[in-house]
């Protein structure tokens, strides 16, 4: 007999036969979930692009993540995985949430942003941490976390214009911490009363090692500058390209950079606890309270 688990992720309804780790497990799986995840056939047909691990058919994406399982979506709203021979289901389910979950936010419209989205204390707008893979974004959203700040995703938010304020979700259960650049992540469990389905943003806040030892230099980033560093920090660009979706992503990206003030934050190679604690102070400062 096939397990359904019924899902609160990136603000949608879930209904899956896999786990989904980050996303808020519900006890009544509804009947007209937005999006079905199930175990089934991954063939794609007539191939009309391939990018990468990424093949597309018409509208249709699929993601053949090898050795590990095959992610098919025909449509946002139905995902079916086939997974490889011997595939440990904790890989299956890691690249679910790393890669074939945005994979259908991205066929959803919006922007998928490699960032985390956290609410610092006395906040009830959000800021999303960006930056690249191992800057530092999960440590220093779990420390604004301990602060007293409710977490709205690790590693991946989706941005997305509601009645024109932009709005960011994402799986809100846990955090991620990383113990090198090749070692695997280890998942973190957020308390329910640490976690927001879904937050206006307030503010963009971009990580980025410095080399030269100084205090975390901040910037506010304006213009052309803006929106070059809010495209770079998309999450699986490949797909919004495989998609045919660059055209319309400009507009819209600069929408949100003049609607949201984005900074960059240089970090201190070296010292980057220390200067972890200056940002969070720095956040804690201007953004909330403790």
């Amino acid at each position: 007999m096939t397990v359904l688990f019924g899902y609160r992720a990136f603000g949608l309804n879930i209904i899956s036969e896999f786990e989904i780790p980050g996303g808020i497990q519900v006890a009544q799986i509804v009947s007209n979930a937005d999006i079905a995840i199930a175990a089934g056939d991954s063939s794609i047909g007539n191939v009309h692009a391939v990018r990468g691990p990424y093949s597309r058919n018409g509208k249709a994406l699929l993601f053949d993540a090898t050795g590990v399982a095959r992610y098919y979506a025909p449509s946002p709203e139905h995902l079916y995985i086939e997974p490889y021979s011997g595939a440990d289901h904790r890989d299956v389910s890691a690249l679910l949430i790393a890669t074939a979950l945005p994979m259908l936010m991205w066929m959803r419209g919006g922007i998928m942003l490699h960032a985390a989205g956290i609410v610092p204390a006395g906040m009830e707008q959000a800021l999303a941490i960006a930056g690249a893979s191992g800057v530092g974004k999960s440590t220093l959203a779990a420390s604004l976390i301990q602060a007293g700040g409710r977490l709205v995703g690790d590693d991946s938010v989706w941005l997305k214009l509601h009645e024109n304020k932009a709005m960011v979700s994402g799986l809100s259960a846990i955090v991620f911490r990383t113990h090198g650049v090749a070692a695997p992540r280890t998942q973190i469990k957020v308390p329910s009363s640490s976690q927001v389905e879904n937050a206006q943003l307030a503010a963009i806040i971009i990580l980025r090692i410095a080399e030269e030892k100084a205090k975390p230099r901040i910037n506010r980033l304006q213009g052309a500058d803006a929106i070059e560093a809010l495209l770079k920090n998309r999450h699986r660009p490949k797909i919004p390209a495989i998609l045919g979706l660059e055209a319309e992503l400009l507009p819209q990206t600069m929408l949100h950079c003049r609607a949201l003030p984005i900074y960059e934050i240089s970090m201190t190679m070296g010292d980057v606890a220390g200067s972890q604690q200056q940002i969070a102070s720095f956040i804690l400062d201007n953004f909330g309270s403790v």
